[in-house]
């Protein structure tokens, strides 16, 4: 009895052995390939200029009642690009976007459209700008390159890793590098161009953050100039 026993786990053992000779290193079992066909997530390109991204629904909710009230086609992507989108804890989402003006963000124009928890617009906050002008000639400066021609201090600046974007001024629109300047408690957005990083406009601004933003101001400064301090 014991040796037919042996004799009948020696064959399992040997058409084991077989079976994992014979598949090749690449292989899958056909069940996990079969389940696998068609999960592919296809290469979705996220830039609002070339693509049209899929999007959450309640942004697609708030991208075209935005359109609707605009009155362009629902399928533009000329003139908006989605920034962000936020939920609160009662399902309330706020949805912002950027104009465009030739693929670039307007500086400072966003629009905000807020849904209620059903995904109902409740209200749409910004004003269409009307740019004539759609096409912008390339960067020839980096923002860093930018920086150094201006003369500024890096270490004073934040928004070193954006990209460019379109300002609006009194002289016209101009494509610029947006930064923040901070000097102790001084805050002052400067706008470099990105043909040549000459200074375009200087803004003095505020905290918005109270004493607690002011303190995180503070302390981004320190660290950025290599201070020693305490939190």
């Amino acid at each position: 009895m014991l040796g037919a026993r042996l004799r009948v786990c020696s064959l399992l053992l040997a058409s084991l052995v077989v079976a994992c000779a014979a598949a090749k290193p690449g292989d899958e079992p056909a069940s996990r390939a079969a389940a696998g066909k068609g999960t592919e997530s296809p290469d979705v390109e996220i830039d609002g200029r070339d693509a049209s991204p899929v999007l959450d629904p309640r942004a697609q909710i708030a991208l075209s009642a935005l359109l609707a009230a605009w009155d362009l086609p629902p399928d533009d992507r000329e003139h908006l690009a989605l920034r962000d989108l936020d939920r609160d804890d009662i399902g309330h989402a706020r949805v912002s976007f950027d104009q465009l003006s030739g693929g670039y963000p307007v500086y400072g124009q966003q629009v905000l459209v807020n849904l209620d928890d059903q995904g109902r617009v409740i209200a749409i906050n910004g004003r269409r700008v009307a740019m004539t002008q759609r096409s912008w000639a390339p960067p020839q400066l980096s923002v860093a390159a930018a920086i150094e021609a201006a003369g500024l201090d890096p270490s004073t600046l934040r928004g070193a890793d954006a990209g460019a974007v379109v300002y609006l001024s009194r002289g016209g629109a101009e494509l610029v590098y947006a930064l923040e300047r901070y000097d102790g408690l001084r805050r002052t957005f400067v706008f470099l161009s990105v043909a040549d990083g000459h200074i375009v406009d200087e803004l003095e601004g505020t905290y918005s953050g109270g004493i607690i933003g002011q303190a995180d101001a503070s302390r981004w400064q320190r660290t950025q100039r290599g201070w020693n301090w305490t939190s």
